[in-house]
């Protein structure tokens, strides 16, 4: 008669497991296989719409339930419902030639 004892896998046996097989090994999500950012929601767009639906409905969500959905702080997402709406794509710096502006124009003519 022989007699099989199923042992569980230690922590280094999953790890040989994914040298040898050269899978990456996420430090928190290893057991699962995948990346973190894959399971959140990635677009921002999605979390605007949404909270924009919340306002229409004059309801007040959750907002550590939507940070954990899309990946953010909870004070992210309240920003953004009270009305924060990103940071200008442009800047209004000025150029560093801008003071010398008028001797560079003297000296083209």
């Amino acid at each position: 008669m022989i007699i099989i004892i199923y042992t569980r896998p230690t922590v280094n046996d999953k790890i040989r497991m994914y040298e040898k097989w050269k899978i990456k090994m996420y430090k928190f999500v290893h057991k699962f296989g995948i990346p973190p950012t894959k399971r959140r929601i990635p677009k921002m767009k999605n979390l605007l719409g949404q909270i924009s639906i919340f306002k229409a409905m004059e309801i007040k969500p959750n907002f550590s339930e939507l940070a954990r959905q899309y990946g953010i702080d909870r004070r992210t997402v309240k920003k953004y419902y009270e009305g924060y709406e990103g940071k200008p794509k442009t800047r209004n710096k000025q150029s560093k030639l801008d003071k010398y502006y008028d001797e560079i124009k003297a000296k083209l003519e």
